[in-house]
């Protein structure tokens, strides 16, 4: 997975993935909670427009990106779900976690 973070004045911060989600990326993954929460936010979103692939360990990754994000006052969304990442995300109801959190 590859990744860019864009944060404009209002502090929303924009995270546009690229490739595939998987196991693999736990590290970085990690690492991107850590930048994510301990800067200003108040919205985060997901562009997964470029993003090929995401497995279960992808969707948990997400799910504790979320949590994290709502643990420091922030807001998490997707937008731009294409192909077989817009089927997982629609098969595992990504969009009603977000709303129980």
């Amino acid at each position: 997975m590859e990744y860019v973070i864009v944060v404009d004045e209002a502090c929303t911060i924009r995270l546009i993935f690229a490739g595939r989600l998987t196991f693999s990326d736990h590290v970085h993954m990690a690492q991107l909670v850590r930048k994510v929460v301990h800067g200003p936010l108040t919205r985060v979103v997901i562009d997964v427009s470029s993003l090929e692939f995401i497995d279960s360990v992808g969707i948990g990754m997400l799910m504790v990106l979320a949590e994290e994000v709502y643990k420091f006052g922030g807001r998490l969304t997707t937008e731009n779900q294409r192909g077989q990442v817009a089927r997982v995300l629609t098969t595992v109801q990504f969009d009603k976690f977000l709303k129980f959190l």
